[in-house]
Formats: structure tokens, sequence, C-alpha cells
């Protein structure tokens, strides 16, 4: 019964890395392409 509270948790925390790494990239992404239009 430990087992499936610990397993929610892990996966709950690897959505929401999953999520920041989107995000993260999303923002980080675009950056080198505008740098690279605007030269």
């Amino acid at each position: 019964m430990l087992l499936t509270p610990l397993l929610v948790g892990s996966l709950k925390l690897f959505l929401v890395e999953i999520l920041l790494v989107m995000s993260f990239s999303l923002i980080a992404c675009p950056l080198p392409y505008s740098y690279k239009l605007i030269d």
C-alpha cells in the first residue's frame, strides 16, 4: 500500500519536470532564431 502514493508522487514530479522542460524549451528555442533574424 505504500508503493502507490510513492508512484503517484513520482509520476507527478515527472510530469511537472516535463512541463518545465517544455516551457523552458519553448522560451529558449525562439531566442537564437530571433537574434539571427535581427542580424
